[in-house]
């Protein structure tokens, strides 16, 4: 299976997570959510394909929990609490 792969079925396990959560506190669902992390995932697979780190790749484009699912399904150990936070990676 491809990064690219990998990150799209996180991204929907993550999606359907956020979901239900927002259905039992009765939230409105947000249905835009997927497209924008797709729209991530796919300018983070491209950056690795023009060389860049996969960890710097995901780090600039992700935060907090969706950052952990993300570096979980590229084979990466958790973030970093600098990473979390959005100061990218190795912080």
């Amino acid at each position: 299976m491809q990064l690219h792969d990998k990150l799209v079925s996180a991204a929907v396990a993550y999606d359907k997570r956020c979901e239900r959560q927002e259905i039992r506190r009765g939230y409105v669902v947000n249905i835009y959510r997927i497209a924008h992390i797709l729209k991530a995932i796919d300018a983070t697979v491209s950056a690795v394909a023009r060389g860049a780190d996969i960890r710097a790749a995901l780090c600039e484009r992700f935060n907090d929990r969706l950052l952990d699912a993300m570096l979980k399904a590229a084979g990466l150990p958790k973030a970093s609490r600098g990473e979390l936070h959005g100061f990218g990676a190795g912080s």
